[in-house]
């Protein structure tokens, strides 16, 4: 289950609000793509409440992957 969480600041009045929330956005995108989250609560965390195309992952993948890296080797 997706949780929220809340970041207040307080910063200069000379800061661009836009900037700093750019950057909380960058920083949350890379733990996203770090895989420390799953797919739904990366969902969950930027407000996607459905997706547009459905993504079909063959059940033998890992042996797909295994092969292709005996391959490059």
């Amino acid at each position: 289950m997706p949780k929220e969480v809340v970041v207040k600041l307080k910063v200069p009045d000379w800061v661009d609000e836009k900037r700093v929330e750019e950057r909380v956005l960058r920083l949350a995108e890379e733990i996203v793509a770090s895989g420390e989250q799953s797919a739904d609560e990366a969902r969950g965390f930027f407000g996607v409440d459905e997706t547009v195309e459905e993504i079909e992952v063959p059940e033998n993948l890992a042996d797909l992957l295994r092969a292709r890296r005996k391959r490059i080797w």
